[in-house]
């Protein structure tokens, strides 16, 4: 073994010194050594330094294949090769993608189909964008392994083709066995998560940016469990979808954002997912036309209306049901030229085809001409029923405000209960609060309208309605003429009022009636309600309607309108005087009270 004895050693004797390298130590050794390019003391770049604790630094970088090199991360225990370790994720760049938002279709980088095939199998033609192909690649990747597809930001990243999430029974680990339970197995999901809110833009009319799919021989196989998070999904105004799912069971679709395009989420089949935190402005932000689409929650993301069209931002068709819609904002922000609509549940056209057991729940409608729509399509079913909507409220947006929560026909069941209707009461509602047609055993309790133009509570040919402890103040404002609770349709039976209380504060200019039967209806009940400042609060006109006022004053009214078993409560009783008076003959202006026996001396 040879020993050298010199702070420095020359490696090369070219006349140029830059070909030539240098071996060296410090003058006073520290422990530490370099490699640098040039002769020894005249050195003019470090290639290579090694430290005292062992640590092999590259001070101009370092290119070439490491992947069998190891490394222990800080903390653990393990060595790992950097293979390995960077194979954690799955990264689209990769796998080829540039994410810069400039077009490269496969034929700038390909000369061939078969060429680009060879890297990107799947891809059918070379006019599909490289950033599409990288993606699918990566997507493809982790649907073999279970490991997270990890798109870094901003792009955007140029989508030609659907990218398609989709497991097969021959790559499930677990294949169900007939009968078993598909929650419990082992089968491989996605997990697709942007970094610094990447944009995948479309480039192409496709019918959805991003699709998961079960495998079409078995519905029991499919991306369950999945995760789609951090994502902007640019239509470009020519995509439909941004994120379909076709039976593909808890997904989870978080902290998105979608725009300029037709439909945001769509579900076909089963859902049972969570939608939350995303940002939509869409012609359906939200589309399950049925079947399928119930049992999710769907929690605090921010609708928006696009401008120029008809819209509903949650759009439910049948077997829907069982979802929860909670905390959520709606917004439409361009006028009343167009029908726009919150969320709208529809039934199936025949029977059976229902939805159910919505909850509607906490969520803020601003400027929508209707905020809850829903249409029962086979009357004699009424296939809409058990919606609880509670605790939402309508809002203004600007100069729109239509107020309109809840309209509904053919439905049954509904619970409408401590909601505010026209929460801005600094700003009058042009339309209707509720408005029903052919329900039955519909609850309308605890909500408060306030500040309405016209009628607030509209049931037309509606049954077994129990209208309870709801506050109207200054509705039916466009004149003496207007009516606060209008009941249509002969139909029309066994509507309830209960315990409410009716307030105008300007009795002379704003609606005089507070409930009134137009011609057919029958069967209305009132009691108990309070009426301040109406001139007319029941105007009956059923045979068997029973509408009872209670008024509480010292003395017999002199105006006003009074059907026969109104009572007024005398406010001053006294030993041996009369506790109120009963009316025995009805009319405006024209009643006619008598006193009720004396109270004992």
């Amino acid at each position: 073994m040879s020993l050298i004895k010199a702070n420095a050693v020359q490696i090369g004797q070219s006349n140029t010194a830059t070909q030539n390298f240098t071996l060296a130590v410090p003058s006073s050794p520290d422990g530490t050594i370099k490699l640098a390019r040039g002769n020894s003391g005249a050195t003019t770049q470090d290639v290579l330094t090694v430290s005292n604790a062992g640590v092999v630094s590259f001070p101009q970088g370092f290119s070439g294949n490491a992947s069998s090199a190891t490394a222990i991360a800080t903390g653990s225990t393990t060595a790992r090769s950097l293979a390995n370790r960077f194979a954690d994720i799955v990264n689209p760049i990769d796998f080829g993608a540039i994410g810069d938002g400039v077009s490269r279709p496969l034929s700038t980088i390909y000369a061939t189909l078969a060429a680009a095939q060879s890297v990107y199998p799947f891809v059918t033609s070379l006019s599909q964008e490289l950033d599409w192909a990288a993606i699918q690649a990566a997507v493809n990747e982790s649907m073999k392994t279970g490991k997270m597809v990890y798109i870094v930001g901003p792009g955007p990243y140029m989508i030609s083709d659907t990218i398609v999430v989709k497991i097969t029974r021959n790559a499930a680990p677990t294949p169900p066995s007939p009968g078993s339970d598909v929650h419990f197995l082992d089968l491989t999901n996605a997990t697709i998560i942007g970094y610094g809110m990447p944009t995948l833009k479309a480039t192409n009319a496709i019918a959805s940016m991003m699709e998961l799919i079960y495998d079409t021989t078995d519905s029991d196989i499919g991306p369950f469990y999945s995760k789609i998070e951090g994502l902007g999904f640019d239509g470009n105004n020519i995509a439909i979808a941004a994120i379909k799912s076709d039976y593909t069971m808890h997904c989870s679709i978080v902290r998105n954002r979608i725009w300029n395009i037709e439909r945001g989420i769509e579900y076909n089949g089963y859902a049972v997912s969570l939608i939350m935190h995303n940002t939509i402005r869409a012609k359906y932000a939200l589309y399950f036309p049925g079947p399928g689409g119930g049992d999710s929650m769907i929690f605090a993301n921010d609708f928006y209306s696009p401008q120029g069209m008809d819209s509903s931002c949650c759009y439910f068709g049948y077997y829907s049901g069982n979802t929860k819609i909670s905390g959520n904002t709606f917004t439409n922000e361009y006028g009343s030229t167009y029908l726009t609509i919150g969320i709208q549940v529809a039934g199936g056209p025949t029977s059976g085809q229902e939805s159910r057991d919505l909850i509607i729940e906490n969520n803020e409608f601003s400027g929508f001409k209707n905020a809850i729509r829903m249409d029962g399509q086979a009357s004699g079913n009424k296939n809409i029923y058990r919606i609880i909507i509670t605790g939402n409220r309508t809002l203004p947006y600007s100069s729109q405000n239509d107020g309109l929560l809840v309209s509904a026909v053919d439905c049954r069941g509904l619970h409408i209960v401590d909601n505010l209707f026209n929460s801005d009461a600094l700003s009058v509602a042009t339309g209707i609060g509720v408005d029903l047609t052919r329900c039955q055993q519909t609850k309308i309790a605890d909500n408060k309208f306030i500040n309405y133009n016209t009628n607030v509570l509209v049931l037309t040919n509606c049954e077994d309605t129990e209208v309870v402890n709801n506050t109207f103040i200054d509705c039916a404002k466009s004149g003496i003429s207007f009516v606060v609770v209008n009941l249509y349709g002969s139909s029309s039976a066994r509507n309830y009022f209960k315990n409410n209380y009716f307030k105008q504060s300007n009795s002379t200019s704003f609606g005089e009636y507070a409930i009134l039967e137009n011609t057919g209806v029958n069967y209305t009940f009132s009691f108990d309600n309070i009426f301040d400042g109406f001139e007319r609060p029941h105007t009956k006109v059923g045979a068997n309607s029973i509408m009872q006022r209670k008024e509480y004053s010292s003395t017999i009214p002199a105006t006003g309108s009074f059907y026969q078993g109104d009572i007024v409560w005398n406010t001053t009783p006294s030993a041996g005087g009369t506790p109120g008076w009963v009316c025995t003959t009805s009319g405006v202006n024209t009643f006619v009270f008598k006193a009720m026996a004396n109270l004992a001396p």
